[in-house]
């Protein structure tokens, strides 16, 4: 399966309902053709403001791959792009960037709290 920016969207916006409390803001959705990586997830800091706002989702195109891959790489984004939001001393604190493993123990709890429902 080839992603679109709007299979994008339909998706994020349809499990922010229903996995995240329609809590995720709203980002840019982009399309890659990297060989290295499936999707990932930014953000911004700003320093006068002291604050991480989540800023898009890349998905890549390079494997035409099963929509199931698709949907799975969404959702691990998406707890990315959660993290920023209800988290963002897990990125920076006190105007520096914290050293934090992205895929460390939070993100497991959420990816198995997902899994579960």
């Amino acid at each position: 399966m080839i992603v679109t920016k709007s299979w994008i969207e339909n998706n994020y916006n349809k499990y922010n309902n229903l996995y995240f409390g329609g809590v995720l803001p709203s980002i840019e959705f982009k399309i890659s053709r990297s060989k290295k990586t499936w999707g990932y997830a930014s953000y911004t800091y700003n320093r006068s403001t002291n604050k991480v706002t989540p800023v898009s989702i890349t998905l890549s195109n390079y494997y035409d791959s099963p929509e199931k891959i698709k949907l799975t790489t969404l959702l691990h984004e998406m707890i990315h792009i959660y993290d920023y939001t209800v988290n963002p001393t897990h990125f920076v604190n006190n105007g520096r960037k914290v050293k934090y493993d992205a895929h460390g123990y939070w993100f497991k709890n959420e990816a198995a709290r997902i899994y579960k429902l």
